[in-house]
């Protein structure tokens, strides 16, 4: 159980991660790339 509680949260981690990664640059990017959803 140990183990899987620390897989998951490791995989919420990379997630938020990844996120976070995705969100920043996308502000200072002229123009959104053709395969993000266009908001």
């Amino acid at each position: 159980v140990d183990k899987l509680k620390k897989k998951l949260r490791h995989e919420e981690n990379v997630h938020r991660a990844l996120e976070r990664a995705f969100t920043r640059p996308l502000g200072a990017l002229p123009r959104l790339p053709p395969y993000l959803p266009q908001y």
